[in-house]
């Protein structure tokens, strides 16, 4: 099933952009980052917003998926995750705030009741914003 792959692919996203460096700058590859009460640095990859721009249009592409609400509800969830980390990158989140507030809007209209309970969940999360 197509539809598996998709939904399996948004649930890895979301783990990465749980764990990857928001950064700011859309050259950056990987920092380094000391985690508190280490002395050792680790490389981490990073993000930007050239990144995210691509991150958000695949998300636009999934939440358009009239067909398989397991995909949109999976690309709800990466939307979560991302809007749940702005305290950690305000920099590079809020030029995205907007295409974040669309994205919730078009799962607010979704007729399943998981994918509105999920865009519910991200547009309180933006609305904090």
């Amino acid at each position: 099933h197509v539809w598996s792959v998709r939904a399996a692919a948004l649930r890895a996203l979301k783990v990465v952009l749980s764990r990857v460096w928001l950064g700011t700058s859309a050259s950056t590859s990987a920092v380094a980052v000391t985690a508190e009460g280490e002395g050792e640095a680790e490389q981490r990859p990073a993000i930007g917003g050239a990144e995210l721009d691509l991150v958000l249009a695949g998300l636009r592409d999934s939440l358009g998926d009239g067909r398989y609400t397991q995909v949109r509800v999976a690309a709800l969830q990466v939307l979560l995750a991302l809007v749940a980390r702005k305290a950690s990158a305000p920099l590079l989140l809020l030029p995205h705030q907007e295409a974040c507030v669309a994205l919730a809007a078009e799962g607010l209209a979704d007729k399943d009741a998981d994918a509105k309970a999920m865009a519910r969940q991200a547009h309180a999360a933006l609305q904090a914003w």
